[in-house]
């Protein structure tokens, strides 16, 4: 066979390529977005967007709620509570912060509308004063401040088209200057935050179930391949599958939406599949006497077919996918199903 002929030729291209797909896979970046796991063209979606968009609604923004045992009009939590906004305010991406320390009520006067601010953290003795103007505000009681006076909400606004790793780092920074400042009861709203931790639970899950894979693998492998080497190689071979799938996603997409953390998974199996029925027939017939060259060819020729059309029905399973009418589900069935062949491809080679 002719790549039989050239392996010092398509081991060297495939060396090139892996070193090259491995390089660009640090500037992919993951979507975490759950908008797109909406149904296209879905009545209920595109009311949606349409009430968003009538009252300027946004999605980049992080509600944060604070609970104080005591009334929170008093200097020592206004204090606490006016370092943490000026702290997110410095924080990259932050558009502006609204609570009750920078908002203002317009007071009619003989020389128009003034700004007043609704609590005067630089007086202490105007406290009780701003508490009883407070009590008759429709727009600050009951939306920055509770009823009760015992807890108050911050408004985080981001940047629009603010990139994954700015969004979880700014949620991160929150939590910890929540935590140096010593608010204990806080409540987080809105769909950054949500997105950010189903996020990290999809890669904890997804990390747990491959080392459960690999653990899986590893002990197969043992009893199957009985050789250190071999499996050895049956996990290059596996990595090389994942560098290039993620390699070609990084170059060709140069995003990764959540489904794509399962790849490895999925490679690891098909892979691992492929790799032992290639290399039992080959190795029962070296054991026959049969000349390595001799038993490639004969292997490659009775496996090979049978290999590459579980890996091809496989991949037309995925395919299938296309039919959803769901955009990141779309994208997983053709991703997985070039990742399945690519996989085939290396096995096959090598």
């Amino acid at each position: 066979m002719i790549f039989l002929r050239h392996r010092k030729i398509v081991f060297f291209l495939f060396l090139a390529g892996l070193i090259g797909f491995f390089l660009s896979i640090p500037g992919m970046k993951i979507n975490y977005d759950m908008k797109h796991f909406l149904p296209d063209k879905n009545l209920e979606n595109e009311f949606y967007r349409q009430y968003c968009e009538k009252f300027n609604i946004t999605e980049n923004q992080v509600l944060v709620g604070i609970t104080n045992e005591q009334n929170i009009l008093t200097h020592s939590f206004l204090k606490r509570l006016k370092s943490f906004h000026d702290s997110v305010s410095r924080l990259p991406a932050v558009i502006s912060v609204n609570s009750i320390i920078n908002l203002k009520e317009l007071v009619s006067t003989p020389l128009g509308y003034l700004p007043i601010p609704y609590v005067h953290l630089s007086e202490p003795c105007r406290l009780k004063e701003d508490s009883l103007r407070i009590t008759h505000s429709h727009y600050i009681l009951g939306r920055f401040i509770s009823r009760d006076f015992r807890a108050v909400s911050i408004i985080v606004n981001i940047q629009e088209n603010t990139c994954a790793a700015n969004k979880e780092y700014l949620v991160d920074q929150v939590e910890k200057l929540l935590t140096d400042l010593h608010f204990n009861d806080i409540h987080f709203a809105g769909n950054l935050v949500p997105e950010i931790e189903y996020s990290r639970r999809l890669k904890f899950e997804m990390g747990r179930s491959v080392f459960v894979c690999v653990l899986v693998m590893i002990v197969v492998s043992i009893i199957v391949l009985r050789k250190w080497s071999v499996i050895l190689l049956m996990l290059l071979i596996i990595t090389g599958g994942l560098i290039y799938l993620y390699g070609y996603l990084s170059i060709t997409r140069g995003e990764l939406n959540l489904l794509g953390l399962l790849f490895p998974t999925l490679v690891l199996i098909v892979g691992m599949s492929d790799f032992i029925h290639i290399y039992t027939s080959y190795n029962d017939k070296t054991t026959r006497k049969i000349p390595a060259t001799d038993a490639i060819k004969k292997t490659l020729k009775e496996i090979g077919l049978a290999t590459f059309l579980t890996s091809i029905t496989t991949a037309i399973g995925f395919v299938s996918l296309l039919t959803s009418s769901i955009k990141p589900i779309r994208s997983f069935g053709i991703d997985a199903a070039t990742g399945i062949m690519m996989t085939f491809l290396i096995a096959f080679i090598f």
